[in-house]
């Protein structure tokens, strides 16, 4: 099944003379930047708090680990920084099959102790927010995006998705992924 990530119904949009987006779209992007720049803060100190023995620890997700919730996160950056590469250099509208990327990204990070893990998650975040603020406004220009990050949490979702979903959802995941950790940490 395939979604088509133009966001015409997002609002974004860009200035034909110059590329770049209009100021209310380039602050929501940026807001949405900044949010996620605390939140994925807070995860990193949270999970620096878990000794590695709680990394295995099962999650409210069937058969899933705090590892898997973290490897799922850092795909969804990976995913997140290749749809925007891909969208800004393409023209569009552009097919992308992200399953496979999914997949080989969860099983690398997956095999890392939980330091190296959150090392990873960590970077990619940083990748993910800067290309977010950086080419975030090129989602208008349409791609299509099959098998978004959000279908590995929960394969029954639409995956048909616009741009302002698709963000919605990496937003969605990282705060999802902190909630875990706070309550391993907690409990």
């Amino acid at each position: 099944m395939r979604g088509c990530c133009d966001a015409r119904g997002f609002g974004v949009a860009s200035n034909d003379v110059t590329n770049e987006p209009a100021s209310g779209q380039a602050q929501e992007h940026h807001a949405l930047a900044d949010e996620l720049v605390q939140v994925r803060e807070a995860l990193i100190e949270l999970g620096r708090r878990l000794p590695e023995s709680r990394a295995y620890r099962a999650t409210s997700r069937a058969g899933w680990t705090l590892k898997h919730e973290l490897a799922a996160l850092g795909a969804a950056d990976d995913e997140l920084v290749h749809v925007l590469d891909e969208v800004r250099r393409r023209a569009a509208p552009i097919g992308l099959d992200l399953r496979r990327r999914r997949g080989e990204t969860m099983h690398r990070l997956q095999q890392l102790r939980l330091t190296p893990l959150l090392d990873e998650v960590e970077q990619g975040g940083a990748r993910a927010i800067e290309a977010l603020r950086e080419h975030g406004h090129h989602l208008d220009e349409g791609a299509w995006v099959e098998g978004a990050a959000h279908a590995a949490q929960d394969a029954s979702r639409d995956l048909e998705r616009r741009g302002r979903d698709l963000l919605r959802m990496y937003g969605e995941r990282a705060r999802e992924a902190l909630e875990t950790i706070r309550a391993a940490v907690e409990g």
